[in-house]
Formats: C-alpha cells, structure tokens, sequence
C-alpha cells in the first residue's frame, strides 16, 4: 500500500523554516529509501542546529580579542603591571599638560619597574647578554683577560695617564671641575705631519646672535669629543650641484654651507659654533669695571651658529667667480693682440682657448700667448666673431678655489692657570701685565690674552684703536667723473652701392637750409 509522505521542518541558517517531504528526497536521490535508513539531509539538519546554537551561544556573551585569548595567563596581573602604568602615564600626558612632570617620572618609574621585572622581556635580554659574555669568557679561558674581553657595565676602573705636568696640579687643576675622558676611533685621528681634512657643514646662524657671521673670522666649535677654534669660510650650493658659490657673509634666515679645517668627524655629527668673546669666562664678569671708550668691551656668551657635518673633503669645493680685463692694442679684421689681461707669458700659456667676451657682447677665444721681445709680458693673440674697436673692453670669466685659512687651535682651557680662566677687569688686567713684567723681566706672558684664542680683526682694531683701513679706489662719488662724449666716426656708403639701392634707401644728400 502506498506509504503516507513524512514531512520534516529545519530552520536554515538565516532563520527561515524550510519544509521537506519524502517526495522531495525521493525526487532529489531518484528513489524511494529502504526501510530503516536515516536520509542524509536529517544528520545535516541536526550539524546545522548544533553549529547555529554554538554561534548563539558565542554572540550572547562578549569575547575578548584574539590577542588576549592567546596570552592571557593566571600571571598575566602581575606582568602587565609595567605596561598598564606606561599607557596609564601616556593618556595622563594626553589628557593634561599640568601633569606634565609627574607624567614623566611615572614613565621612569613604569621602564625601571619593567627592567626589573623577571618576567619582562627587557630583563631577559639583559639575562641573555650576561650568559653570552660568560661563555664567551668560558671558551677562552685564560685568555680572558680585560684587554680582550672589555669590562663589565658599572665596573669601576682606574686609569693611569703618563706625562702629565706637574704645573697641571699646582696651578690648573680645580677639583670643582671634574675632567671627562673619552676615547677616538681610529679614523678620528690624523697621522702626525699630514695635513687636516676639510669638513663640510650645513649650518645657520643662531637665532640668538645679533649679526650675521664673516667669513673667515675665528669661531669656537664643540663637534663631538673635539672643542677647537677655526677660521671657517662660507658657500652656497647652485641648483644643479655642480659648484658651491663662496659667500662673505651668512644669510640672514637660511642654512647654508661652511668649509672648515677639521679633524676627521663622522657625518650627521652636530657641532655648535661660539664667538671666542665671553666662551670661557664665568658669569657675572661680563662687563669691565672701568671701561673706557673705544676700548673692547667683553660681550656676554651667545651661541652664533648651529649645524650638523655632512661630508669630509681632502680639497675645498668652494669656488668663486673672477673675472679678467684686457685691451686690445692691436685689431687686423676678427684677430686683437690684447694686453693687461695676464701678468707673465706663463701664466697666459695657461689661459689657451679660454672663452672671452666684450662688453658689446662680442664672442672670442685666446689662442696664443705671445713672447716676443716687442710684445708686453703677458700679452696674447685672440679670435674675435666681428672685428674689434681699440675703445673695447675685454673680459675673461673664471672659477678659483678659495680655501678656509689653515688654522686649527684646540681650546686647551683645563691646563691654563686657573686664576686665568675669569675674565679680569682692565683694572685688574693692567695689574696683571705690571707684576708679570716686573717679575719675568719684561716677559709679558700672564699680560697676554686671558682666553689664548685667536681674535677677530674688529676686535684687534678696537683694542688697539687702529682704523679701518680705506681703499680710495672703493670711494664712488667722492670725485666727480668727467667723461667727454664719445665721437663717432662718420658713416659713408660708396657711390656705386648707392647707385643699386632703391630711392627709399639712398641716402639724401641736400643742402641745409640757408647754406646757398
């Protein structure tokens, strides 16, 4: 007999109800199932409800992230104690700016409380550094001796200086000042008798300094280990990077570039330039207690450029323009004999096919020096495009190396006398300069100047009340210059040329009015 039709509901994974009979499994597998056998849509039906009441179950209460699934141990409270005072410290800096030191000392407190921590990860490497060394201190053995295997942080040592001075005690060392020691690489130190490097650097004047800073003036540089005084000469690099233009002067708001002669430094090293007035002397001695006029007056410490080394150089690559004049004493067609451009027939021989230029724009090139004994010291034979007039002025364009002054002066301030390291008064330095020549006879060497660093020439004219010096050539306008008009030559056209051209290009020849 025919077998009633069974039907099933499941629920489907968005929540619909789904309805299914027999027929429909039988017209799905092609047949009717034998007695007794599960279809197989009902074991699907049972792994659907078992996974969607999983997912429920999951949904209704709140799952931590995946990363605090994995790390969260019994332990985790008293590990995590560092880092929650860490981010506790930051969103207290965040939030309030008064808080500001309290905030850093808790940081301090959060960093050292992590080293110690023997669950930290700061503290496990410091483990692992320690079992490194002492293996390393194993597998040499007797061989491990300081000198190869270095000393531990935080050990204490004793170093032993040979050749020290015995004035270094009895008159400069002040137990006030404690000395700092530290060491240079090899590639820091420059063999005796060969020449300083030059360094280059990407400096500004300091905002806090009132003028702008001279070339080649003396200035007082701490790079590194280093604090030595120079005479650096400065630049500024063309667009396409082909030259670096000397300046006389620093730019008023912007970097640019100094050449200076220095040891070896690495680059990216910081350094900050002072002025030698007022560097080593102590405050509240700034000023002189008698001061006259024009004398030098002692200014209070200023910082006067700030920057950062970027290269180190076995040539300067400063280069300046220059130009040379020269007249023509001599013109066949396109060829001029010049003179005054060159002082020798050498140096002309030198100068062969370099470009020249007129003031009228005429082109050129020098292609002989001439040494003749009629001919100039120093004249040569040009090629012109047009033919020159004797009135022309001739010049030859050039780039010349200029270099910094070989000067290099480290300060040495913790070996002088200490009584010199304060700036004294006039006062008191002309009392100095009476008992030293009295008691060295005439040997002036405590009268000298406190600092024993070079000075600038400002400061030498002021001191000594000299001049600046006046170039009459430099003074315009002190003289009225006279020039005469020139006269020109009168511009004839032959006969037979005026004859061809047309009646609008001949020139018209009539008498003036009233001279018949």
């Amino acid at each position: 007999p025919p077998v009633a039709p069974t039907t099933t509901t499941t629920t489907t994974r968005h929540g619909a109800a789904h309805r299914r009979t027999d027929d429909d499994d039988r017209a799905r597998g092609g047949g009717r199932r034998p007695s007794g056998s599960v279809p197989s849509w009902r074991h699907s039906s049972a792994e659907s409800r078992r996974r969607l009441a999983a997912t429920a179950a999951l949904v209704s209460r709140p799952v931590p992230s995946r990363a605090l699934v994995e790390t969260r141990r019994p332990d985790d409270d008293d590990r995590g104690g560092a880092a929650r005072a860490r981010r506790r410290a930051s969103s207290d800096a965040a939030s309030s700016d008064d808080d500001a030191d309290e905030t850093q000392n808790n940081l301090k407190a959060a960093d050292k409380a992590d080293a110690d921590d023997p669950n930290s990860v700061l503290f496990k490497a410091r483990q692992e550094r320690e079992r490194r060394a002492l293996r390393r201190i194993q597998e040499l053995g007797a061989a491990a001796t300081p000198e190869v295997v270095g000393l531990p942080n935080g050990a204490y040592v004793k170093l032993r200086i040979e050749g020290v001075p015995a004035e270094f005690f009895e008159r400069t060392f002040d137990k006030s000042r404690p000395l700092l020691v530290g060491g240079l690489l090899d590639h820091e130190l420059v063999a005796p008798g060969q020449p300083l490097p030059y360094a280059l650097c990407r400096v500004r004047r300091h905002r806090w300094h009132a003028k702008i800073l001279k070339a080649r003036d003396p200035v007082l540089f701490s790079c590194g280990w280093r604090r030595f005084q120079a005479a650096p000469i400065y630049a500024v690099e063309d667009a396409d990077g082909l030259r670096h233009r000397f300046l006389k002067y620093t730019p008023e708001h912007q970097h640019c570039v100094a050449v200076v002669r220095a040891p070896p430094v690495a680059p990216n090293t910081p350094l900050i330039g002072f002025h030698a007035r007022g560097v080593l002397q102590e405050r509240g001695s700034t000023e002189d207690d008698d001061a006259t006029p024009g004398a030098a007056t002692h200014q209070p410490f200023r910082a006067t450029m700030v920057g950062v080394v970027t290269a180190i150089k076995a040539a300067s690559p400063v280069v300046k323009k220059l130009k040379l004049q020269g007249f023509p004493y001599k013109v066949e067609r396109n060829t001029a004999f010049l003179k005054g451009m060159f002082s020798s027939a050498l140096e002309a021989a030198k100068f062969e096919g370099a470009h020249l230029k007129t003031a009228s724009g005429i082109r050129g090139a020098v292609k002989k020096a001439l040494v003749g004994k009629s001919d100039e010291p120093g004249s040569v034979r040009a090629t012109f495009e047009d033919k020159l007039l004797l009135s022309d002025i001739v010049t030859c364009r050039l780039w010349v190396p200029v270099e910094p002054p070989a000067f290099y002066a480290p300060v040495l301030s913790h070996l002088w006398p200490s009584q010199r390291r304060r700036r004294p008064s006039n006062h008191q330095r002309r009392e100095v300069n009476d008992e030293a020549a009295a008691d060295n006879g005439g040997d002036d060497e405590l009268g000298a100047d406190v600092t024993g660093l070079a000075r600038t020439a400002a400061e030498v004219r002021r001191a000594e009340r000299v001049p600046i010096p006046v170039n009459p050539d430099s003074v315009y306008g002190a003289t009225a210059i006279e020039r005469r008009p020139r006269k020109f030559a009168a511009h004839t056209i032959p006969a037979k040329l005026a004859e061809r051209l047309p009646f609008a290009s001949k020139p018209k020849e009539l008498p003036k009015r009233g001279a018949r």
